[in-house]
């Protein structure tokens, strides 16, 4: 069974040469915000339901279309690409048998084939550190989970230790997709870096 592959130029009718709309209108029909909000939200949930981060592509573009409501979808689109890529990389698998000590989780995480190491690579702890920094004062059954390790060089992995405040560069890019559709969303609340289309 193939999967199912976005069609990249949907949003400009399979002709993005032809077909652009830079004033907004769907090919001389005047579709306006409702037709780019039904876009990305269509991409968005198929994205969800599918899992391929590949749909966030149509989806951004469809976005671009509704410059008033830019905010809001560019939020949704890089929480669900954040949410994809920790669902791919099973990082809401949780060790609840036995021991949670680094190395039982280590092998657990091995034996499950959840982030598997490439040769070189070690597994970061990159929001709560192994044993130094805030990772000294939380338990192993949080810390030493899929969702708080990431597969780096050990060299990076090594220079991180020595400056444990600084893990999180270590941290996985579902990490980073999250943490900016926080930001963003609690700009947007804030009303930080509004719009200035005038739409209502």
């Amino acid at each position: 069974m193939r999967p199912r592959i976005a069609h990249l130029y949907a949003y400009a009718g399979g002709d993005p040469i032809s077909n652009s709309d830079p004033s907004g209108l769907l090919f001389g029909i005047n579709a306006g915000e409702g037709y780019g909000d039904s876009a990305v939200e269509y991409w968005i949930n198929q994205q969800q339901q599918t899992g391929n981060s590949l749909y966030a592509i149509p989806g951004t573009l469809a976005e671009m279309w509704t410059p008033c409501h830019s905010e809001n979808t560019l939020t949704g689109l890089m929480g669900a690409w954040g949410l994809a890529g920790a669902l791919e990389m099973g990082a809401f698998r949780f060790k609840t048998v036995g021991s949670n000590t680094w190395d039982a989780a280590r092998k657990w995480m091995n034996k499950e084939g959840i982030q598997i190491l490439e040769k070189g690579q070690q597994r970061n702890h990159w929001l709560f550190e192994q044993n130094q920094g805030i990772g000294e004062n939380v338990a192993d059954w949080i810390k030493n989970q899929p969702w708080n390790t990431n597969p780096i060089s050990a060299e990076f992995n090594s220079l991180l230790g020595q400056y444990p405040n600084m893990a999180w560069l270590g941290g996985p890019a579902w990490a980073g997709w999250m943490a900016l559709a926080g930001a963003s969303g609690g700009a947007h609340a804030a009303g930080i870096g509004g719009s200035n289309c005038g739409c209502k």
